[in-house]
């Protein structure tokens, strides 16, 4: 199982949390393996305190999943915003400046599509 492999021991944390709210068993990006519940271990565990911080350096689908996670939409990006900000207090305004924040980094990586939305 891909959690035991990242985890480890903690992968039961993980787990524990998708049993506990059923929307954090959705997969980030479909056909790939991480799991909402990682985003909320990052925050909490990881000290993750930016979608870049998710997507780039705990997860790494900023890599695995380019195109999911940097296209027009907010998809992917809204729905990680989401969680995170939940975790850790943010309100409407402080969603939408990590939104904006997480395409420039994109860009800046290079990982974001040619003629991305911009903020």
């Amino acid at each position: 199982m891909m959690l035991v492999h990242r985890y480890g021991y903690a992968a039961r944390e993980v787990l524990a949390l998708a049993e506990e709210r059923d929307e954090l068993r959705e997969r980030i990006v479909p056909g790939l393996p991480d799991i909402l519940a990682e985003v909320v271990v990052a925050a909490e565990d990881e000290q993750a305190q930016s979608l870049g911080d998710v997507l780039l350096r705990r997860t790494r689908l900023g890599l695995l999943a380019a195109r999911a996670v940097t296209g027009e939409d907010d998809g992917v990006p809204g729905r990680v915003s989401r969680i995170l900000g939940d975790e850790l207090g943010w309100d409407d305004a402080r969603r939408a400046a990590e939104l904006a924040a997480w395409r420039e980094e994109a860009r800046e990586e290079g990982i974001a599509r040619e003629g991305a939305a911009a903020a």
